[in-house]
């Protein structure tokens, strides 16, 4: 009876953490120190045998060549910080080892997670009805960019849930995966009609997101269903709609500028027409890419990545930049920035052999969110966030069970 309590204990501590993703990250971390409680206590008196499959490796060797660039780190408070954060990267591999949950109840975690990330944007709608039905408005004035945004869309809307809408939209990816698993490759036939729909209501929520990559990646992810099932030709037309939207976003977001879209200048101020968000990240990366050279192959130690790349952007002119401090906006650029060539090629090497192994094995949920990590990585740099840390470490983790 006992063994039993603990074991239920363990199981209902890793579902507190997938109910609690979407929320307040300090609300979060609450639920991953209960369960890191847990765990220990019960992998002590247990005395668990430890076995960790290579995937899990992966994320704790990148979490020590991070550790190693403490060692020229030009600011140590700053890079223990960093740090911190990359906590996550040894955590859920090792614990989760400890965790003993089977594929039922892997799938239990799973669903949780997807309920709490309907609850979060309801309540995120909500807020913003009551807003508008208390001002009469459905747009607000964004002082920092000097723009009127409406309420129910992109950050402003997730605002009220204290959540990033990019961040939101990998939640939303991960959620319909989770259902598309469920109802067309296990095809598990209780209340699919309902999943279905709640499926096309979450591609739909994605749209106010305004998120090309989210878009983009559950488009791969469900065109490349041809290595896990066998579907009617015409189907496929069906997965095309989430790419088709990305390239609309893109579209949409390209209007209004010049001749060129790839066309730029770093010193041109914040109010120039040419600037967008394509725009952007590619004069991001430019400055990324020049400080690289400079500091290749090591990097420039964790908590430096910032700062020596604001530096490089007063030093091109790019002040647009300098005050908004943004970061390069690509994990790939980001890792060898900051730690260099060995965390770059452990990160690549992760989503490779991930996604090689996942179609291998068959393990079409940690394809899912392999593929998510690797598309969206192309455009923002999740891993530098407690949420997008947390959030990507847990669930390969919860995946690479074998």
């Amino acid at each position: 009876m006992k063994r039993y309590s603990i074991d239920s204990l363990k199981y209902y501590s890793i579902i507190l953490v997938a109910f609690t993703l979407p929320f307040p990250m300090l609300v979060n971390n609450i639920a991953i120190f209960l369960m890191l409680f847990i765990i220990i206590i019960n992998a002590i008196k247990t005395k668990c045998r430890f076995k960790i499959n290579s995937i899990r490796v992966l994320l704790i060797l990148i979490f020590l060549s991070s550790v190693i660039t403490i060692i020229y780190s030009c600011d140590l408070g700053s890079g223990f910080k960093v740090i911190e954060k990359y906590l996550s990267f040894i955590i859920f591999p090792i614990l989760l080892q400890f965790s003993n949950i089977d594929n039922r109840k892997t799938q239990a975690v799973k669903y949780t997670f997807v309920f709490s990330v309907v609850l979060v944007f309801f309540y995120a709608l909500l807020v913003a009805c009551y807003n508008y039905l208390d001002s009469g408005t459905t747009t607000v004035f964004n002082s920092e960019n000097l723009v009127l945004e409406n309420r129910f869309t992109y950050h402003r809307l997730m605002g009220n849930a204290n959540i990033s809408a990019t961040v939101f939209a990998l939640y939303l990816v991960l959620s319909i995966s989770i259902l598309f698993e469920a109802f067309f490759i296990k095809r598990v036939l209780a209340h699919r009609s309902k999943g279905i729909l709640l499926m096309i209501f979450l591609v739909l929520v994605i749209a106010v997101m305004n998120s090309f990559s989210a878009y983009l990646a559950l488009g791969i992810i469900f065109l490349s269903t041809v290595f896990y099932v066998k579907t009617k030709a015409k189907y496929y037309l069906f997965f095309l709609i989430p790419i088709a939207l990305s390239l609309l976003f893109f579209s949409d977001k390209a209007k209004g500028i010049d001749k060129d879209i790839f066309k730029y200048n770093l010193t041109d101020d914040v109010h120039n027409k040419n600037w967008n968000s394509l725009n952007i990240r590619l004069a991001k990366w430019e400055c990324t890419l020049s400080v690289i050279n400079e500091t290749f192959p090591l990097g420039t130690g964790v908590g430096c990545a910032q700062s020596t790349l604001n530096e490089k952007y007063k030093e091109l002119g790019f002040q647009v930049g300098l005050d908004k401090k943004f970061s390069t906006h690509n994990q790939y650029l980001h890792y060898l920035l900051e730690s260099g060539i060995i965390t770059f090629s452990l990160f690549l090497l992760l989503l490779l052999y991930g996604i090689f192994n996942s179609i291998k094995k068959k393990n079409y949920f940690l394809y899912t969110i392999l593929i998510l990590l690797s598309i969206s990585s192309l455009t923002d740099n999740f891993l530098i966030v407690n949420k997008g840390i947390v959030f990507f470490t847990f669930f390969i983790s919860i995946a690479a069970k074998d």
